[in-house]
């Protein structure tokens, strides 16, 4: 059975894409879950694990920093100064 007091960090399932690698090699560093057993990721695109993640990434259907939700699939996503959108690993 997983630890649930760990952080939850959830991508898509499916194929990946460097776009969510690195984002999930960001948040790792940014958030200091350099060890293994620091955290649980999960790939699935099941909204209702989406929802209770810690942080989501490129799944989800939200960018909203501040509920760390990342994704850029949206939608009037943000976009960099130069008008192209963000990645996910560039929200993050």
């Amino acid at each position: 059975m997983p630890d649930r007091t760990l952080p939850l960090l959830v991508t898509h399932s499916g194929k990946f894409h460097c776009d969510e690698v690195f984002a999930y090699a960001v948040l790792r560093l940014a958030l200091g879950l350099s060890e293994p057993g620091s955290h649980r990721l999960v790939r699935t695109r099941d909204p209702a694990i989406v929802t209770s993640a810690d942080f989501a990434w490129d799944v989800g259907g939200v960018y909203d920093e501040a509920a760390n939700r990342f994704d850029h699939h949206q939608r009037g996503a943000p976009l960099r100064a130069d008008g192209m959108p963000f990645s996910s690993a560039g929200l993050v």
